[in-house]
């Protein structure tokens, strides 16, 4: 069976065409774009960084169907639990959420990215996120589509969604660093 994952999702906004070469195996330019990998560690940096902020989190690893299983265990065997890349899965939909925090009958789905944001300007825009300027849109569209299918999955519980991104407008608490 095939899911319909995030990625494939985020392809399909772009062109559909492109996510049936995607689903058909067919290679594409970004497979050895040294600019693209170098784009892809600096998003799994920040995934690391995010995970020393839940020190009690638990990753989940394994295949997609062993993390399915793994994910869907924990979250039913524990009221209050941090996971890092659960799989969700719900009619031929799937999401690895980067963070994942579960508070009785609460859910978090929090979406960690190295992209920057600058809260002083959030303030003062009233469009900000919107804002074309700032090319938000994809990763808005991103959270969305992963709470659309964790609130399927849990049907019954109160779903929350956050963007984990670096804020531009703090000071760092240590010396040469903005």
């Amino acid at each position: 069976m095939s899911h319909l994952s995030k990625s494939d999702f985020k392809v399909a906004r772009t062109c559909a065409t492109k996510l049936w070469y995607k689903k058909h195996g067919f290679p594409t330019n970004n497979d050895e774009n040294e600019y693209m990998k170098m784009l892809a560690d600096g998003g799994f940096m920040f995934g690391k960084l995010a995970m020393l902020l839940f020190p009690e989190g638990i990753e989940i690893t394994g295949s997609i169907p062993e993390a399915i299983a793994t994910t869907e265990t924990m979250l039913a065997e524990n009221t209050n639990i941090i996971l890092f890349e659960p799989a969700i899965s719900i009619n031929n939909q799937l999401v690895r959420v980067d963070v994942l925090v579960k508070q009785d009958n609460l859910i978090k789905v929090i979406e960690v990215k190295s992209k920057s944001f600058d809260a002083v300007k959030m303030q003062q825009e009233p469009n900000y996120w919107f804002n074309p300027k700032y090319d938000f849109t994809p990763y808005i569209e991103d959270i969305a589509y992963q709470t659309k299918v964790v609130k399927e999955k849990f049907s019954n519980a109160k779903v929350e969604s956050y963007l984990m991104m670096p804020d531009t407008s703090s000071i760092s608490q240590f010396d040469d660093l903005i």
